[in-house]
């Protein structure tokens, strides 16, 4: 009950055109519907991968669950995904991403292609996700999958890297 009442110094809305404050908390239904995927009246399927692409603006939303102990998680999907410090952040992409396909290629271009990513990072199924903000290529290792390096625009607040850092992997 506390956690919902500690104050952030200031709100900042990092993407001009998504009503998402950083390190707030949201659905994955409230993501869609502020990013503009789902429009207004419209009954709109919410998408349950890791990963949505908006194309048309190429930026890509990465819905992050650490915590992969659940019968939902298969042995292919848990994926390691944590935070290193502060500031950076370990994410594994989809297992059929190679570092040799577009869908690996657009990470590890995103320097130079355009693309733009969203992290947005929960501990379990049932929890918000915590919106971390854009998230930019520092470093990869590793093929299907890959495992990225983001470096966070801003970096995450004390309380939630304490529970992105230290939370036990599946």
């Amino acid at each position: 009950v506390l956690t919902e009442r500690v104050a952030l110094a200031e709100e900042v809305y990092p993407v001009a055109e998504w009503p998402l404050a950083l390190h707030r908390h949201y659905s994955r239904r409230e993501i869609v519907a502020a990013i503009g995927f789902v429009k207004p009246g419209s009954k709109g399927v919410t998408p349950q991968g890791g990963i949505l692409q908006l194309k048309g603006e190429k930026r890509e939303v990465l819905f992050v669950t650490l915590d992969k102990s659940a019968a939902s998680f298969s042995p292919t999907t848990r994926y390691r995904d944590y935070a290193i410090s502060r500031t950076l952040f370990h994410w594994e992409t989809q297992a059929a991403a190679s570092r040799d396909r577009p869908s690996g290629r657009r990470y590890l271009d995103s320097p130079h292609n355009g693309w733009r990513f969203y992290l947005f990072v929960r501990t379990t199924p049932d929890a918000a996700y915590a919106f971390l903000g854009q998230a930019l290529f520092h470093s990869a290792t590793g093929d299907r999958p890959i495992g990225i390096t983001w470096r966070l625009e801003h970096a995450i607040p004390g309380a939630l890297f304490v529970q992105f850092a230290t939370l036990a992997q599946g």
